[in-house]
C-alpha cells in the first residue's frame, strides 16, 4: 500500500491562481537487492511502481479533475554497519 500527500505545490501560469491535489491511497510494488561491499558497507538497488489516483482542484474548485499518476521510481542507497 502507498499513501501519498502533496505539499508545496506551485501554482501554474496565469490564469491559474491555485492548485490543490487531494491525498491518495494506492497500490505499490517494489523489487530490489542489497549487495555487500565489505564487512561494514552495503549498497542497495530497488525499483518501485506506484499506482495512485487523486482529485485536483484548480482555482479553488473552478476546474476539477480526476488524475491518475503511475510513476516508476528507481533508487540506489548505501548502508554502513556500526
Amino acid at each position: 500500500m502507498n499513501y501519498t500527500t502533496f505539499f508545496d505545490v506551485n501554482r501554474g501560469p496565469a490564469p491559474i491562481t491555485a492548485i490543490h491535489y487531494g491525498d491518495s491511497f494506492g497500490i505499490a510494488a517494489q523489487a530490489g537487492m542489497d549487495v555487500r561491499l565489505n564487512e561494514r558497507w552495503v549498497m542497495n538497488f530497488d525499483v518501485k511502481k506506484i499506482w495512485l489516483n487523486t482529485n485536483v482542484n484548480i482555482n479553488n474548485g473552478a476546474i476539477k479533475a480526476d488524475v491518475d499518476l503511475d510513476p516508476w521510481i528507481a533508487g540506489i542507497g548505501f548502508g554502513y554497519r556500526f
